[in-house]
């Protein structure tokens, strides 16, 4: 049956809130952060309801390769830097891997945030120091479900997926929409996307 939520309203066209300015990264010797991302339903990823789970979850996602941006925060939490890199899929992990060079800021110590398309930003825990020249991310669990990539998960989201859900043909569906709502990046977005979504929404707000 076609998924419902009360409170529903007409499916808008997906937008993006506007992303830090990405400064251009180090030439030559500079600091490398290590990042490995956790995405929920691919890989080892789980759900917020479980996010160990992972028996169901797509091992083979049809994206492979993605962007992650970082972001350093000042002790005012202001976006001081930020950069973006090429994370990839490691089937041996079952998350996404990379490293990118951090953009050129004074040495101190930092907040630092990771994220990608359609999943809630993650904040690292603690604070990270600059005095190193290699900083390794923990891997963390990332939310999906974003799908117009505010932030945050609500009605907006949810109209988008409910526009490409396979069992709705009447409403027409573009690649960028199928993209930004297949959470578990299948090639499909179906019940399995729906019932993740629902699974996802206790946590509201990305960090």
């Amino acid at each position: 049956p076609t998924p419902s939520l009360t409170g529903s309203s007409p499916s808008p066209t997906a937008t993006k809130t506007p992303t830090p300015t990405i400064i251009p990264i180090i030439t030559g010797p500079g600091i490398t952060v290590n990042v490995n991302l956790i995405l929920h339903s691919i890989g080892v990823g789980g759900d917020n309801v479980n996010p160990t789970a992972h028996s169901l979850s797509n091992k083979n996602p049809v994206h492979a390769s993605r962007s992650a941006i970082v972001t350093l925060h000042n002790a005012s939490d202001l976006v001081v830097g930020a950069v973006s890199g090429t994370i990839y899929y490691s089937s041996a992990s079952g998350s996404f891997v990379g490293t990118v060079k951090l953009p050129l800021v004074g040495s101190g110590s930092y907040l630092m945030r990771v994220r990608t398309d359609h999943h809630l930003t993650k904040r690292l825990p603690g604070i990270i120091s600059l005095a190193n020249q290699t900083i390794t991310v923990p891997a963390l669990q990332y939310i999906a479900g974003d799908a117009n990539n505010d932030n945050k998960l609500n009605i907006l989201d949810y109209n988008l997926l409910f526009s490409c859900y396979s069992a709705n043909t009447a409403i027409n569906c573009g690649n960028d929409k199928k993209v930004a709502t297949d959470f578990n990046d299948d090639g499909q977005v179906n019940q399995v996307d729906y019932n993740l979504f629902l699974r996802e929404l206790s946590v509201s707000f990305g960090d």
